[in-house]
């Protein structure tokens, strides 16, 4: 049926004032009824223009009011975990798909690797790892680009080194684009259906502003769990050195110092001098004190005192003791997954049992010295026998009494100026038997 095109206009204006999908429906048949009046199709294409028009500023308005919830919601985030699982939650939403993972790169071995998942359900897909330009994830980690596959069993793009774990989990057409942060890539963030599907630019720029969203976020999360990490082990180097100071304070042995290493640290901590003879352990697989250190421990321990330095093995890590520039001991953790700030743990305890063997070395010292003096001092103050007291030698007993009689005449006053007197001796008069005394 024909119409006039004033009549097709004003139609075509209603259509357009209408909301919803319903109005673009309504347009194509109404161009469909036209297709026969130039200037009444004319009218129509013009209200279908502006209709996918409204239509594309109603999906970037819904699309941005989601990015901008997405954000804030990130950024009020402060665990990592925490904001990767709802990055992976996100880009599900927005785009609608029916999976979305995300893979971050492992400086160390070179590759990359699935970290979160939303809607995977097989174990290997969510522990599966890529080589740098292998497979989708591989080649946008390494070409920093976004790319998409409507179809990606069948796709010579890639390197298809996981089907397998791709297949069995049923994806077909994915979508993955870069975590950029600062020039750098630190992951790949993918959108995924187990049907094909291509995937819009308007789509793929979506999910490159979340991803951009995602990394700063990332970053965020990551630096407050550093700054947590860093405040727990100041905490714990914290309650370490009080306690060890404690124990040299309060002059402990190094069977505490070992009991407080072990504790803290988690292992086996020996105590061994420069022979590797166990002076002192603590730990259910310690040594017993006397015992020898053997095996890579042992190793560990020699590298320690041979370079006066900290040894870190496979077996753990070991610290001189070190007094005046002499090796006394050696101290050892037995882990060896010990960070950075254990072994600085592992130095100060080495520290601490270097205060006590040096104080029980000066207060061994003192005692020595001590005793020393005090034998001295006895000697010294020892007197020779009076003479009175030797044995009389022959006719002492004579030379001692003139001694002593001369002496004592020396001492009388006026002894040397009075003349000795001439005595006469009486004799004795006897009487008769008969008589007796007058």
């Amino acid at each position: 049926m024909t119409t006039g095109g004033e009549d097709v206009a004003r139609r075509a204006l209603r259509l357009l004032a209408e909301s919803g999908t319903s109005s673009a429906e309504r347009l194509t048949r109404l161009r469909a009824e036209v297709a026969g009046d130039a200037r009444a199709r004319e009218s129509v294409d013009l209200a279908l223009t502006v209709s996918e028009r409204l239509a594309e500023r109603d999906r970037r308005e819904r699309e941005l009011t989601a990015l901008y919830e997405t954000a804030g919601d990130l950024s009020s985030l402060r665990d990592v975990e925490e904001v990767l699982q709802a990055i992976v939650a996100r880009a599900r939403g927005l785009l609608g798909t029916e999976a979305a993972y995300l893979m971050l790169i492992d400086e160390q071995r070179g590759d990359t690797y699935v970290r979160v998942t939303d809607g995977i359900h097989t174990d290997a897909f969510k522990s599966a790892r890529l080589a740098m330009g292998a497979g989708l994830g591989g080649l946008v980690a390494q070409t920093r680009q976004p790319y998409a596959t409507p179809d990606y069993p069948h796709d010579e793009r890639f390197v298809h080194t996981v089907d397998e774990v791709v297949g069995d989990e049923g994806l077909i057409s994915v979508l993955g684009v870069p975590l950029l942060l600062r020039e750098k890539v630190i992951g790949v963030l993918f959108a995924a259906n187990r049907r094909e599907r291509p995937f819009a630019d308007a789509e793929v720029a979506l999910l490159i502003s979340l991803a951009t969203h995602a990394a700063i976020a990332i970053e965020t999360a990551s630096l407050f769990a550093d700054v947590r990490a860093h405040g727990d082990l100041m905490e714990r180097a914290a309650d370490v050195h009080e306690r060890l100071t404690t124990v040299a304070a309060e002059g402990g042995q190094l069977p505490e110092v070992a009991a407080v290493v072990a504790e803290v640290l988690g292992a086996d901590v020996i105590v061994a001098d420069p022979g590797l003879r166990v002076l002192a352990s603590a730990g259910p697989l310690a040594p017993a004190p006397g015992d020898p250190v053997t095996g890579v421990v042992a190793e560990t321990c020699r590298s320690a005192i041979t370079t006066r330095e900290t040894a870190a093995t496979r077996a753990g890590c070991a610290a001189p003791v070190v007094v005046d520039s002499q090796v006394l001991a050696v101290l050892v953790a037995c882990r060896g997954d010990l960070g950075v700030d254990d072994q600085r743990t592992v130095e100060r305890a080495a520290l601490v049992a270097a205060i006590l063997l040096l104080t029980e070395r000066q207060l061994a010292e003192a005692e020595h010295r001590v005793r020393g003096d005090l034998l001295t001092e006895l000697l010294a103050d020892a007197q020779p026998d009076p003479p009175r007291l030797r044995p009389p030698a022959q006719g002492g007993r004579l030379r001692r009494r003139r001694a002593l009689h001369g002496d004592r005449q020396s001492q009388a006053p006026g002894a040397e100026e009075a003349p000795r007197r001439r005595t006469r001796r009486i004799p004795r008069r006897r009487f008769p038997p008969s008589q007796g005394r007058p």
